[in-house]
């Protein structure tokens, strides 16, 4: 087969594209993994993956919004408790993880033939999916604390339960809060300012989706009767849950998939 100069200059300029393009995605991938990276329990790890990220975006002069396209990305999926009523610690759970991961968590109570509550999870896909597997992971680690903590002599058995679980709730999401700072400390200052930028980008996102695609919310106010001794040691124990185990195995699972 014989191109014209014109053909063979065109088929040039397209190989040439194609190879940009594989190289453009396949660095966008590499800061994709080193960022999950920078969210290592190993502090020294985390801070040379921020660096090496930081790095390669300064290189190849992409923004974070170029790794995370995120305004076409939003989305909305249900998440079934199989309860018919949400407790005080749930809530604070859920929410205390949605914001994590940059996703907001919206309650609602199905028909009579179907009287459980769901969660609707809005947010990109990837946020979507680590938060429902860190909270997950989260409520079967509080149940199981709850089943294991004794209740002290002169204490009401299921009031000392139900503090300690929401006490265990407020002191994961304090740990949460705990993990973003350190997070933020780990990272270069130009890549903490791209990293905020993404933030305000995925919260825009997110609030214009439930504006355009939701009916008006309405919140709710409920009270309970606690036992301090028991939510302060729930306080106590929840800031001692290892958070980082979940977010790991998360990661390797979407590496594995991938």
């Amino acid at each position: 087969m014989v191109f014209s100069v014109d053909e063979a200059k065109n088929n040039v300029k397209q190989e040439t594209k194609i190879m940009m393009n594989t190289q453009h995605n396949a660095v966008i991938e590499k800061v994709r993994k080193l960022l999950a990276l920078s969210e290592s329990s190993n502090e020294h790890e985390a801070a040379l993956a921020a660096e090496k990220a930081r790095e390669l975006l300064e290189s190849y002069d992409l923004s974070l919004s170029d790794v995370e396209s995120v305004p076409d990305a939003v989305m909305d999926k249900f998440y079934d408790l199989s309860r018919r009523s949400v407790p005080r610690w749930l809530y604070v759970l859920i929410d205390a993880v949605s914001e994590h991961f940059n996703c907001k968590a919206i309650y609602y109570r199905m028909d009579y033939e179907n009287p459980t509550v769901r969660v609707r999870f809005i947010g990109t896909e990837t946020d979507i999916e680590i938060t429902e597997y860190v909270f997950t992971y989260l409520r079967r680690t509080v149940d199981d604390m709850t089943a294991r903590q004794s209740t002290p002599e002169g204490h009401q058995g299921r009031r000392f339960k139900n503090s300690f679980r929401y006490g265990v709730a407020e002191g994961i999401t304090l740990k949460l809060e705990q993990m973003r700072a350190a997070h933020e400390r780990h990272m270069p200052e130009n890549l903490k300012a791209r990293a905020g930028e993404l933030v305000v980008v995925k919260t825009a996102a997110v609030d214009d989706f439930i504006k355009n695609n939701l009916p008006p919310l309405r919140t709710t106010k409920s009270s309970f009767s606690i036992s301090s001794t028991a939510y302060n040691l729930g306080v106590e124990k929840g800031r001692q849950v290892s958070i980082n185990p979940a977010v790991n195995r998360f990661n390797n699972v979407q590496a594995i998939d991938k």
